[in-house]
């Protein structure tokens, strides 16, 4: 998992992606999410500091993200 640098999550809304973005931003790796709407979940998150957008906005994503250093959960 060194070599992970950030982690992007496709539904991070879920109960079980929310729980794993968790995770992963406690290890001090990047997290940023999609999700379709938000939720009391997603607010949540937004409140400790991880970013979720609502728009399906997958190239400007891409900029951010290098495809190297990046693991993309989805389910």
């Amino acid at each position: 998992m060194e070599h992970i640098k950030q982690v992007y999550f496709l539904g991070i809304g879920g109960i079980g992606m929310s729980a794993l973005a968790r995770y992963f931003k406690t290890q001090g790796i990047c997290v940023l999410g999609y999700d379709r709407t938000p939720s009391p979940l997603t607010e949540a998150l937004e409140h400790e500091g991880i970013s979720v957008h609502y728009d399906d906005l997958g190239e400007k994503v891409t900029t951010s993200f290098s495809a190297g250093d990046t693991l993309v959960v989805y389910t």
